[in-house]
């Protein structure tokens, strides 16, 4: 059997603004993590086309996520 590639992936829930979004991924591409392993950036689904741009032509895969109508990410209680 081969041995399968890992997957690192960040599920962003509601958290950050367009522009923060588009920050944090170019950190990510940029960063250039030698792993063997594939990496994806799950923003919201608003945020989708923001962060697919900063990641075009960059080893770093893009997903997505519903939203929900809390103004902002997991609510811990």
């Amino acid at each position: 059997m081969a041995v399968q590639k890992k997957l690192i992936a960040g599920n962003w829930k509601m958290n950050m603004l367009h522009m923060d979004a588009a920050a944090l991924a170019r950190e990510v591409v940029a960063a250039r993590i030698a792993a063997p392993c594939d990496l994806l950036l799950c923003p919201p689904s608003t945020l989708i086309s923001w962060v697919a741009e900063t990641a075009s032509g960059s080893v770093v895969a893009v997903g997505g996520q519903d939203c929900h109508e809390a103004d902002s990410g997991a609510l811990y209680r």
